[in-house]
């Protein structure tokens, strides 16, 4: 029998795309989340969360989209150790619809 860890973790709101694309670290103690439709404008939103107690909390602030139809958080990666994220946004950074993968270092401590 599996053992569910930690509680579920709702989008922001209804109709959203919140959990398109998801990644652990090794130790699965942290999650990354997309959200591609997240925004009035499909901007998209990347969250970070830690385990914690057997509880999900979310680590920092949320990373935005930068333009109108981004889709930002289409797919995401979380390395390993958990402390480098990538995601994709299909829109890109123009807005002309050519993408781009956006690279941050997390600083878990």
């Amino acid at each position: 029998m599996k053992k569910k860890w930690g509680q579920d973790i709702d989008g922001n709101y209804n109709g959203g795309s919140f959990g398109v694309s998801v990644s652990l670290n090794g130790n699965g103690d942290m999650l990354l989340v997309g959200d591609n439709t997240y925004g009035p404008f499909n901007e998209g939103q990347i969250k970070c969360f830690k385990l914690s107690d057997n509880v999900w909390v979310q680590l920092g602030s949320e990373v935005i989209g930068l333009n109108k139809d981004d889709f930002a958080g289409s797919s995401v990666a979380l390395s390993n150790s958990g402390n480098k994220i990538v995601f994709g946004s299909p829109a890109s950074l123009t807005g002309e619809g050519e993408g781009v993968v956006r690279f941050f270092n997390f600083d878990t401590n």
